[in-house]
């Protein structure tokens, strides 16, 4: 029933150059844990729709099988969900308070957001050690605190089979070149300056909870030039990708009063950061986002001091 295309090069009439980016491109497949990833590919006219709503529902509970109403009954499909989760064992605490975002044109947005924050200095021990901080580079003075241009943060050290950074740091020219810096910083820090939040650290990640449903133009409408699937045409050329990192939790049971004279660190992700998820111990993230604006952040309500998750994309 499914027609598996994996392992052949894509030949395209009329879009020669996506087809040879797509080709010459890394398969991160291998990276991606299986529960996370449903792909499928093949003929509409050998029940592929009813594979799918066969099949989908199972997987992610959460999510409503894709349709395509429009679709041929000799129509090829190529389809793929990506859902990416990662559950910390100790919840983080949710910012009670609404954390400002600047973006890179210097636009500022109230937002939702979690972590230790400011006014929780001096608590919460065990959770302190469950961040790694892989790597902090110059340090600035803000009054009484210290800020850093540049940090990278594994925000769960022990989880698995999923490991998810974020980094605060000057643009790249490309998604590859900035997880290509952030993890040159990572093999170059020593392993003795690879620690956990000091007691008068604060901690602060903005909230993410999207879906985006995104059509590939560009294949779509196009026939295969390739010797088996030579002549058929690609109605649906569809990816989904739902993302949501948050506190994951309603709060944390046990808290530890400390008292230190250590100069406070804050590690704000208030600008342009980048954030990937990966295998632990894999090469390739199977996720990656620049975030240089608040368009797919959970915005502050003001009139209440609640948050409200921005809507759901509605699929194309």
């Amino acid at each position: 029933m499914e027609q598996n295309l994996a392992g052949e090069p894509i030949a395209l009439d009329g879009a020669s150059e996506v087809a040879g980016l797509l080709n010459s491109a890394a398969d991160p497949s291998p990276a991606i844990p299986v529960a996370a990833l449903y792909t499928v590919t093949g003929g509409n006219k050998n029940g592929l729709m009813d594979q799918i709503q066969t099949d989908f529902q199972p997987r992610f509970p959460g999510k409503q099988p894709p349709k395509f109403p429009d679709i041929e009954p000799n129509s090829f499909v190529a389809y793929s969900y990506l859902e990416a989760s990662i559950k910390f064992p100790l919840p983080y605490n949710q910012n009670e308070k609404p954390f400002v975002f600047t973006d890179g044109s210097g636009k500022q947005t109230e937002i939702k957001s979690f972590g230790i924050p400011v006014e929780n200095r001096n608590t919460f021990y065990a959770l302190r050690a469950q961040p790694r901080i892989l790597f902090r580079g110059e340090s600035v003075e803000n009054g009484a605190q210290f800020t850093y241009a540049e940090f990278v943060i594994d925000l769960c050290s022990n989880s698995s089979p999923n490991q998810i950074i974020v980094s605060k740091m000057s643009a790249e020219t490309n998604l590859a070149a900035a997880v290509a810096h952030v993890e040159n910083e990572i093999r170059s820090t020593p392993f003795t300056e690879v620690r956990g939040l000091s007691p008068d650290d604060s901690l602060l990640v903005p909230d993410f909870n999207w879906f985006i449903s995104h059509h590939f133009s560009a294949f779509e409408g196009k026939t295969f030039a390739n010797g088996k699937l030579k002549g058929q045409r690609i109605d649906v050329a569809q990816q989904d990708i739902s993302f949501r990192l948050d506190k994951n939790g309603a709060g944390l049971q046990a808290e530890s009063e400390l008292n230190a004279t250590s100069a406070a660190q804050d590690y704000c992700l208030d600008g342009p950061f980048l954030i990937y998820m990966k295998k632990r111990g894999a090469q390739m993230p199977y996720f990656v986002m620049w975030v240089d604006n608040a368009e797919l952040l959970s915005p502050w309500h003001p009139a209440t001091g609640e948050t409200q998750n921005p809507p759901d994309h509605p699929p194309k």
